[in-house]
């Protein structure tokens, strides 16, 4: 591939071909370049066979104003995901709010600093190619889930009942990573867009002469604490998706830390209230870290969906607690919700691997096969139902000391 191929794309729209030659002359030697006058013909460029990897847009045209051209890219699936900075004269607040809302990732107003042009552009296409890489690594997980599903079929007719819970276990685990991504993506973004709007203004003020070493060192910390916070979240999936290790002094509360840092933002979005009791201090158990949190994910996910299901059904306001209780000789996780509970003659059943109440689009029924699989080795799980009101899971945990040698 030619250093002219391996150029991002970008595609300049605006009606006045000076404005063109300008952006153009501007980003010519970094990026290959193309242009149209007009919405429809934006349009077509953005759909065809070299789409691009960003769109400068301007917003008064005579045939389709940039709104409308935005409008239309967003609502395009196959070119939704192309970011668009608008490129304007309109330098009202409300129309910058308005260019955003439609999906805009950035608004610049003329007479344009072709400095920050450039420094803009950059970041927006670095944060393309981050979230492009990290589509490709879920899509690739998802590969990943589907042959490994495919082996543990076979699996259950060929091998011993030790090898298969593993296997079991390994994939419910990269089930997880694929169904926590969207989580990730945004637990990634928060700090990458910190670092994106501190590198701006610190190019800004460059630019005007007023960037001081002061200021750069006032907030070079914010900077290194949000590239530690992105590291230490990459660190924690890396861990979470190996393969388990032994059995070691672990602290429940640290556990079920880590795995609703993975899944807040589900809630979140999904209008969830998730409760959390997690005392810091609790005795340590005696289990694999990375097993009991899959555990607790597969409940918090479970206990997610019930609660989505009853509200779509019946209006409630759903609601999730996960807490931790220390008892003389283990300490207990408890993951409560208000989804209605398991029906009374499907609660035997809840733990019989590939048994599942959701529709077969939503669930293999593995989940809390594997979970109860898991907690086997380290202590135990149990269902409290409450058919019509919702159900508490409980997990267990022999205290270190009171906790035979786990199984490999």
């Amino acid at each position: 591939m030619s250093l002219e191929q391996e150029k991002p794309r970008i595609l300049i729209v605006d009606d006045v071909p000076e404005n063109v030659h300008v952006l153009a002359r501007a980003l010519r030697d970094r990026y290959h370049l193309s242009a149209a006058t007009g919405g429809q013909e934006a349009l077509a460029l953005a759909a065809g066979d070299n789409r691009p990897d960003l769109i400068l847009l301007d917003i008064i045209m005579p045939d389709m104003d940039g709104y409308e051209v935005c409008r239309r890219l967003k609502a395009a699936e196959a070119i939704r995901d192309i970011p668009v900075i608008f490129v304007t004269g309109l330098g009202d607040g409300e129309d910058e709010s308005y260019g955003l809302e439609l999906g805009a990732v950035d608004y610049i107003t003329k007479p344009i600093n072709l400095s920050v042009l450039r420094a803009r552009v950059s970041t927006q296409l670095a944060l393309q190619a981050q979230r492009r890489e990290l589509a490709q690594a879920n899509w690739q997980l998802r590969q990943e889930m589907e042959e490994r599903r495919r082996l543990e079929q076979q699996l259950a007719v060929q091998r011993e009942r030790e090898a298969r819970q593993a296997a079991m276990i390994h994939s419910g685990r990269l089930a997880a990573l694929g169904e926590m991504a969207a989580s990730m993506a945004h637990e990634i973004g928060q700090p990458l867009s910190v670092m994106s709007l501190t590198v701006q203004t610190w190019a800004l003020l460059h630019q005007r002469g007023r960037l001081t070493l002061e200021q750069v060192m006032a907030e070079l910390p914010k900077l290194i604490g949000s590239l530690k916070r992105v590291d230490g979240l990459i660190e924690h999936v890396r861990t979470f998706g190996r393969k388990a290790g032994e059995p070691a002094d672990v602290s429940l509360t640290a556990v079920a830390l880590d795995a609703v840092g993975l899944c807040r933002h589900q809630f979140k979005t999904h209008g969830i209230v998730l409760a959390e009791h997690l005392p810091e201090e609790v005795p340590p158990v005696r289990a694999v870290a990375a097993e009991l949190e899959q555990v607790v994910l597969n409940l918090l996910s479970n206990a997610r969906h019930a609660v989505e299901d009853r509200r779509d059904r019946e209006g409630t306001s759903p609601w999730v607690e996960i807490r931790v209780e220390p008892a003389a000789d283990r300490v207990s996780l408890f993951v409560a919700d208000n989804g209605g509970g398991v029906p009374e003659d499907k609660a035997e059943l809840i733990f019989d691997p590939f048994f599942t109440t959701k529709p077969s689009s939503q669930g293999t029924g593995l989940g809390l096969a594997i979970s109860m699989q898991v907690m086997e080795k380290f202590g135990g799980l149990v269902l409290h139902n409450r058919p019509g009101e919702g159900a508490t899971f409980e997990l267990w945990v022999r205290r270190t000391g009171n906790a035979p040698e786990a199984a490999g």
